[in-house]
């Protein structure tokens, strides 16, 4: 069965794995607090416990938990997992390269750390800045772009519309060369913040060196609905005003960063 884990720091769920966990235990605990959250458009932090009282899933119960992971994938912001299964530790790490949210595991004598990690505001070194005057998202990556960024990056525009009741014109991408991910679960995580921000921005324009970044625009333009223009590494101030869609040759950079 699946019981819920009180005293947990505000906004973090948790439930904990007793005895056998069956498919009925997804079908009335898991999915009906998912869906809710759904509804409400919020993600869900989750703390996982298969504890000394946890025994086995049964078959349907472990299909259960594989679709919930893959039908509720949108809904996620971080998961931990506490247990002393070994083999449920291997799978959880399997699984944390592949999630395109952060994932990590503990040992049931770290609990409190498991808590903790989950508690704490999305961190990243992914540098982003908002021109607020501008309402243009400048983001700059020089490292490999990991899950936790992009939950960066979506707090960031978030706060910006709150504040200015208003959404971005336009994103600038300044790089030297293509990104990297981290993991293959970066990379979903990257897909699903560009195809969310598509339907929110007019232009995305890339400013980078290289040969490939005059190839993006025709192609990622027959898959999403902004304008896509590329400029050189050294033409970020022009690729600026084109995503804020000002004429060219306004000072960019003049504005101040929320």
């Amino acid at each position: 069965m699946l019981e819920p884990i009180d005293g947990l720091p505000d906004g973090i769920w948790g439930l904990r794995a007793v005895g056998e966990v069956s498919h009925e235990d997804y079908q009335n605990v898991v999915i009906p607090h998912l869906e809710q959250a759904k509804r409400e458009g919020r993600r869900v932090r989750v703390l996982f416990q298969l504890g000394h009282g946890f025994e086995r899933f049964t078959p349907a119960g472990a299909l259960s938990d594989a679709r919930v992971g893959v039908q509720y994938m949108g809904v996620f912001e971080r998961f931990a997992i506490v247990t002393d299964v070994d083999w449920v530790r291997r799978l959880s790490a399997l699984f944390a390269e592949l999630a395109p949210w952060p994932i990590k595991s503990f040992r049931n004598d770290a609990f409190d750390e498991a808590a903790r990690w989950l508690a704490e505001s999305a961190t990243s070194t992914l540098h982003h800045t908002i021109l607020a005057a501008r309402r243009v998202l400048v983001i700059e990556p020089q490292r490999e772009l990991r899950t936790e960024d992009f939950d960066a990056l979506r707090q960031s525009i978030e706060e910006f519309t709150r504040s200015t009741h208003t959404e971005l014109s336009g994103i600038v991408i300044h790089a030297r060369e293509r990104p990297h991910w981290a993991s293959p679960g970066s990379f979903l995580r990257h897909v699903r913040f560009v195809m969310r921000q598509q339907r929110m921005v007019r232009r995305i324009a890339i400013a980078a060196d290289g040969n490939l970044v005059a190839l993006i625009p025709p192609i990622v333009d027959r898959l999403l609905q902004p304008q896509i223009r590329a400029f050189r590494f050294d033409e970020v101030d022009r690729a600026i005003d084109w995503a804020s869609d000002e004429p060219a040759g306004s000072s960019a950079r003049d504005a101040a960063a929320s």
